[in-house]
């Protein structure tokens, strides 16, 4: 082989070791930095700690049926509010004048034919 190719061979094994080597310190990192930074849980302290959640307060009006249609509405609300601004906009901006000259120019041609 020329030189110029073994110096180029040589160069690219060096570089990619160099990047290699880059991604495993930044890996190395990403876990070290989980280890040091994840809560330490103890056997015997979290569960005496931790008991039984308390029982959440519901109005006796309230049933689960309503509940959930007054979640379906609220989830339909948000919905409703998102999506205005959405048509309000493509009403507002004119449309692709070359993309409706060439479909206008395709329905002809089909009612020509």
């Amino acid at each position: 082989m020329s030189a110029l190719l073994t110096e180029a061979l040589g160069l690219t094994v060096v570089g990619m070791g160099m990047t290699f080597a880059a991604l495993g310190v930044l890996v190395l990192g990403m876990y070290l930095l989980t280890m040091l930074t994840a809560e330490k849980k103890s056997a015997g302290k979290g569960q005496e700690e931790c008991a039984a959640p308390s029982p959440i307060a519901v109005a006796p009006s309230v049933s689960t049926t309503d509940e959930r249609y007054l979640a379906a509405v609220a989830a339909v609300a948000v919905a409703v509010s998102q999506a205005a601004p959405q048509q309000q906009r493509q009403r507002s901006q004119p449309g692709d004048q070359w993309g409706l000259y060439v479909r206008s120019q395709q329905l002809n041609a089909r009612r020509n034919h």
